[in-house]
């Protein structure tokens, strides 16, 4: 939409020449619009029954009129601001874009409106996205309300979730966490011809409700360890996803609760990343701030344990030849701790996007 805005006190030819240079036009942008090439005003006298005045607009912007043969060009030179600074008028909520009005500086009375394309919220909003609480330090996160959406108003989800091709096009929830992008639910993709990894106690209903258990060599699909971030091992995840490393398990930590280091203990993380769900065992069920719903599928090592008290996911990063690291989350605890552990058990496993 072309808006355009007069002082409203010039006269005569001054006014139309002015009119030309401040102008505000609805383009987007803050310069004036082109000059006119040409434009021409007709008037006829009412007094007198005298003979008609012309007057015309050259492309110069220059006013003349042959029956007073006066000239006049403009000596105000062209206003490049013209418009106003950008306002915005309705606050951007969780995965609604935000919209913003600026006014002309001539006329405020012609206004432009747009889209706030990134929604910013404070952690007076919204922690990390989520929830308010109090453990959320002074950060602001970003993100794009085209590719995330809202649960209940406080979880950022991935639209559409993830959908891997390799399993029938199986769709799993993904949740937006500080910058990082995790499934919100443990992996369930049988490797073909492998036995390395199972249900719960090779039970197929355990890994409709829990997901898989995957030994280190499967999780990792045989690549070598990673400590970056990202890690850059695929492993078992669907494309365009990855086996975090022992750093992107950290920096997860530090989104739930910035107090706390990347490698040691994270207090209070457990009970803000365990699923709301009676499969915790004796009340040991988390609030879940983060959509990560941390589920308790226990673990295999000879025999298997602690499904329904026990989460435990596997890093892309090894501490020895015989051991990786891992983050687990106990059923009676409140915290994420961090433990090296064989790399022949059997633990769940969680990807994040690239």
């Amino acid at each position: 939409m072309m808006t355009h805005c007069h002082k409203p006190t010039l006269t005569a030819g001054l006014a139309l020449a002015t009119a030309l240079t401040l102008s505000c036009s609805g383009d987007g942008g803050n310069e004036p619009p082109p000059g006119t090439s040409s434009a021409e005003i007709s008037s006829s006298s009412d007094a007198g029954g005298g003979n008609p005045s012309s007057s015309s607009v050259s492309s110069s912007g220059v006013v003349s009129s042959s029956s007073s043969e006066v000239s006049s060009s403009s000596s105000e030179p062209a206003h490049e601001h013209v418009w106003g600074d950008w306002v915005e008028t309705a606050a951007p909520t969780c995965g609604t874009k935000g919209v913003k009005t600026r006014a002309c500086t001539i006329d405020p009375s012609h206004v432009e409106t747009g889209e706030i394309d990134k929604v910013e919220l404070s952690s007076t909003q919204f922690c990390h996205g989520n929830k308010i609480g109090s453990f959320c330090g002074a950060r602001t996160e970003t993100f794009d309300p085209d590719l995330y959406e809202c649960e209940t108003g406080d979880k950022i989800y991935l639209k559409g979730g993830l959908a891997d091709s390799r399993d029938g096009g199986k769709q799993y929830a993904a949740v937006l966490i500080g910058t990082q992008t995790w499934m919100a639910e443990n992996l369930n993709y049988d490797v073909p011809d492998n036995t390395t990894d199972v249900c719960y106690g090779n039970d197929d209903s355990n890994c409709d409700k829990y997901g898989r258990l995957y030994d280190w060599a499967t999780a990792m699909n045989n690549s070598a360890s990673s400590s970056a971030n990202p890690s850059g091992v695929r492993g078992v995840c669907p494309e365009g996803w990855h086996l975090p490393s022992d750093a992107e398990w950290g920096a997860l930590m530090q989104s739930v609760n910035p107090s706390c280091t990347p490698t040691g203990t994270c207090a209070n993380a457990g009970t803000k990343l365990k699923a709301d769900s009676p499969l915790w065992n004796s009340n040991g069920k988390g609030t879940d701030d983060f959509g990560f719903s941390a589920l308790p599928g226990g673990y295999r090592y000879f025999e298997f344990n602690n499904v329904g008290s026990l989460g435990a996911w596997w890093s892309s990063t090894e501490s020895t030849d015989s051991y990786a690291y891992r983050r687990y989350i106990n059923g009676n605890s409140a915290n994420v701790d961090r433990s090296s552990n064989d790399k022949i058990r059997l633990y769940s496993v969680r990807c994040i996007q690239n």
